[in-house]
């Protein structure tokens, strides 16, 4: 209860100080201002389209987006203003029409709306269209209605239909599109415009709104009022607000649930009841920030929005408070108010006034007169049998009807409370002190000061007979005086901690729902439902059969990224689609905002929260939650929002921070797979070291291998070579041997020859026989010899079969020829193969000559060389 009481404080404080005004059913309802400056751009206001708590304006800056709680603002492509604004029934998308232009807004997957222009992607033709006014959305197909046209999109095909005169307004009633001009009424007939049945005498009226009404149509027009059509004939639609409409410049039309909501160029908004017949007028007297409505439109609380020529004003209709008066026709702050007979007395610190009950109202001011009491602080109202008192600066008063009469000449009198046991007696607190008055027959008696009480009386109370109980609001205590049996002497007693706001038996206590606010503040019950509390700026009626406290509900607004510069990551939309929000890990510092989508309901509500089903928060005014640093993961942030009176509304909101690029699946799987591949590299590796280590091996022993065949080899080459030099040697001891063997024959021949000379003188026939013989034989035995056949062998074997080649090749050469051969081969000079031969130099050159012959060689063809390679 002390939640409530505060709450009730702040939203008097607020509505008289923060509220723009006008008047309801009971009296003037509250109304939101709002200019260019809380919605950033543009003017004025052409059309207002509502869905749930979302309010979409055509304005002159583009389009306009209100959820409750902030303005959106989105430019049209070709930066024109803004026409029209059309929530689809069938599309999760608001169309727009725009100065040659349309398209639509719709919600990304974050909730953000986004613009998109359908014009710019057609031909020329439909760009130059005008302003596109209205939009409808019939069985799949849109209607355009444009200034002079009617453009039709269904599937991608387009049909423009031109209008023979310009259309000021139009209306889709039972499937038929009806166009006003100037010249008449027209119907969409196929693709023609024709005159409507009936119509005539339309004819030269400016027609500026039209809206379906029970079977047919109510048409309103500038200034020649209102008129129904049923399809064959026209006729006049009366109302209880006829006289408003006249010469008042009728802009727009709306209805809601049999509420007409009529926009005039000159008198302001004008509400009319069909029902009851009920009238209202918002206008710059009573709140409105212009007279010049041009749009108007009703959201699902039945509150109406009004598009002016400049801002946007939100008239609180069903609001569960209103107010009485404010300035500049205000009668000054609200002390106290009563009601009886009729009237309802008014006391402010301006003095005491009166209306009658129910107020009446003109064009926004009520009715209110003052009573002939002294201008000063009227403090307080108290209803004594078939008198009112009033406690006044300047006194007591007593109210019979609107007449008035001091009582006493108690001065700076606060409050009064019935003495108990004493019927006729009042206690009476004033600024310093108390005093005990008395009703007779001859009117009141002030039967003297309480002595023993010197501060103020303003709060105070009875606790028996003959105990009193003051209260220093200030200090939150209350002291208790005990009276003797005069009750014009008190003492005091203890003083206990007590608030007055805390105490179950208040001065003041409404039967209804917020019993007594606390200082100054005295609450009245009217009928079953109203209670009316004095503020500020007047008096405020408490309404508890209105809906709207009832019907707001807490608000998950939207989340941004605090991480760096605030970015939105989720926005709600008009869809209420609920779609799981992925946040990048880049973003997880992130706010939360919520709320309540009502401006007026706000300071009644507290919040708290919780997330991923933790412990409920305990309650608070704050409108938004921080988190930093969260890590990856699903999380659902809950917020309910508390009623004073104990009803609970819920919200939430799911979203998933994401990993970072290096804790993602993809990551994972990456290092699965360099996981899988270090594997398989690391074995690679190791099997290519093993395949190294033995390639290394069986190099080394190749290595080895061809080093022991190179030793061997060079072994065999030294051997090979030895056993060269030792053929060579061999050859060359051969070729001395036979050179000494046939140097001793030729010695022991010539020897012979002399011996056979002289054998000659001495004629000794014998002996010269025996010694031819001898000489023969020598003869024959210095070339045939065993040493020669071994000579050629060990020639072969260093020559690579030189000598056998040359027989096989030439075997017309002699022993001589070969030799000779063989001794050209190594080089041997003529003079070295002489004696080698057993022939003379001279018989060297003639063997030579012999030689090429027979080896075919002709006079330019080198000897030595043939030699050498064959």
């Amino acid at each position: 209860m002390k939640y409530m009481k505060r709450q009730l404080l702040f939203l008097l404080l607020f509505f008289g100080t923060c509220l723009s005004v006008t008047h309801a059913a009971d009296w003037n309802s509250f109304i939101n201002n709002y200019g260019s400056n809380n919605y950033g751009t543009g003017t004025s206001t052409w059309r207002i389209a509502t869905s749930s708590q979302w309010t979409f304006f055509a304005n002159q800056g583009g389009v306009l987006v209100h959820d409750g709680l902030s303005w959106q603002h989105f430019s049209l492509n070709n930066r024109s203003e803004a026409r029209c604004v059309v929530v689809s029934k069938h599309k999760d998308c608001v169309y727009v029409g725009g100065e040659n232009e349309f398209g639509y807004l719709k919600p990304d997957a974050s909730g953000m709306l986004r613009y998109h222009c359908v014009s710019e992607k057609l031909g020329k033709v439909y760009r130059s269209l005008g302003n596109v006014f209205d939009i409808y959305e019939v069985d799949g197909a849109l209607y355009y209605r444009c200034d002079n046209y009617i453009l039709i999109a269904n599937n991608g095909n387009y049909r423009l239909i031109r209008a023979p005169h310009k259309i000021f307004s139009s209306v889709m009633s039972d499937m038929v599109l009806y166009v006003a001009t100037d010249c008449g009424l027209y119907s969409l007939m196929g693709n023609k415009l024709v005159p409507a049945q009936g119509t005539e005498v339309l004819m030269g009226k400016r027609i500026n709104a039209m809206f379906k009404y029970g079977k047919g149509i109510v048409i309103t027009t500038a200034n020649d009022g209102l008129f129904y059509y049923n399809g064959s004939e026209v006729m006049d639609f009366h109302t209880a607000a006829d006289g408003l409409f006249l010469n008042a410049g009728i802009c727009c039309a709306s209805i809601n649930n049999g509420l007409l909501a009529v926009g005039t160029i000159h008198n302001g908004l004008v509400l009319v009841d069909l029902k009851t017949g009920s009238t209202s007028v918002y206008n710059e007297i009573n709140g409105l920030q212009s007279n010049t409505v041009l749009s108007v439109g009703f959201d699902d609380m039945g509150n109406v929005w009004a598009g002016l020529d400049y801002g946007i004003d939100y008239i609180n209709l069903n609001a569960p408070f209103s107010y009485l008066y404010k300035s500049p026709y205000s009668y000054g702050m609200g002390k106290a108010s009563l009601l009886k007979d009729g009237l309802l007395y008014l006391a402010t610190d301006r003095g005491l006034f009166c209306t009658d009950y129910p107020v009446k109202f003109y064009n926004g001011h009520a009715d209110i007169r003052k009573l002939d009491v002294p201008t000063g602080v009227a403090w307080n109202l108290y209803r004594y049998g078939n008198e009112v008192l009033c406690l006044h600066d300047k006194g007591i008063f007593s109210l019979v009807g609107t007449s008035v009469k001091k009582v006493t000449d108690i001065m700076g009198a606060w409050s009064c409370e019935k003495v108990e046991g004493h019927p006729d007696m009042l206690f009476v607190g004033v600024y310093e002190g108390m005093y005990l008055i008395r009703w007779t027959p001859n009117g009141w008696v002030n039967l003297g000061r309480v002595k023993g009480i010197n501060g103020s009386g303003r709060y105070f109370k009875q606790v028996d007979a003959l105990t009193l109980k003051v209260y220093n609001v200030a200090l939150g205590n209350a002291t208790l005086y005990q009276l003797d049996k005069s009750l014009l002497k008190a003492t005091a007693g203890k003083v206990v901690k007590e608030s007055f706001y805390e105490s179950a038996q208040l001065q003041h206590k409404p039967a209804l729902l917020f019993g007594n606010l606390g200082v100054g503040v005295q609450a009245m019950t009217l009928g079953k439902s109203r209670v009316v509390y004095p503020c500020n700026t007047g008096f405020l009626m408490y309404n508890q059969a209105k809906s709207e406290m009832k019907s707001v509900h807490a608000y998950i607004q939207r989340i941004v990224s605090t991480n760096s510069t605030d970015s939105v990551v989720y926005m709600a939309n008009f869809t209420r689609k609920r779609t799981e929000v992925e946040v990048p890990y880049s973003m997880n510092s992130i706010r939360i905002e919520y709320g309540v989508p009502s401006r007026l309901m706000m300071p009644l509500v507290k919040f708290r929260y919780r997330l991923n089903n933790g412990n409920w928060t305990e309650s608070v005014d704050g409108t938004s939650k921080e988190y930093s640093d969260m890590f990856e993961g699903k999380y659902r942030f809950e917020v309910e929002m508390l009623m004073g009176d104990g009803e609970v509304s819920h919200d939430f909101v799911e979203f998933r921070i994401l990993p970072p690029w290096y804790r993602t699946i993809w990551a994972y799987l990456a290092y699965a797979c360099l996981f899988f591949w270090l594997i398989a590299w690391s074995w690679r590796t190791e099997n290519r070291r093993i395949e190294r280590k033995k390639q290394a091996a069986v190099e080394q022993k190749d290595q080895e291998v061809k080093q022991m065949k190179v030793e061997i080899n060079k072994l065999e080459k030294e051997k090979l070579d030895l056993e060269l030099r030792h053929k060579s040697q061999e050859i060359a001891d051969l070729m001395i041997s036979v050179k000494r063997k046939n140097e001793i024959l030729m010695e022991i021949k010539r020897g012979l020859v002399v011996a056979m000379n002289q054998l000659k003188v001495n004629q000794l026939k014998e002996s010269r026989q025996q010694l031819v013989l001898i000489n023969g034989k020598i003869d024959t035995n210095i070339e045939g010899d065993e040493i020669l056949k071994r000579f050629e062998e060990q020639f072969d074997v260093v020559n690579n079969m030189f000598m056998q080649k040359l027989s096989t090749q030439y075997p017309s050469l002699n022993q001589n020829e070969r030799m000779m051969c063989a001794y050209l081969r190594m080089n041997l000079s003529t003079k070295e193969m002489a004696p080698l031969l057993n022939i003379s130099v001279r018989g060297v050159e003639t063997m030579r000559y012999r030689l090429r012959k027979k080896l075919g060689l002709e006079r330019e063809d080198n000897l030595m060389e043939f030699l050498n390679k064959l």
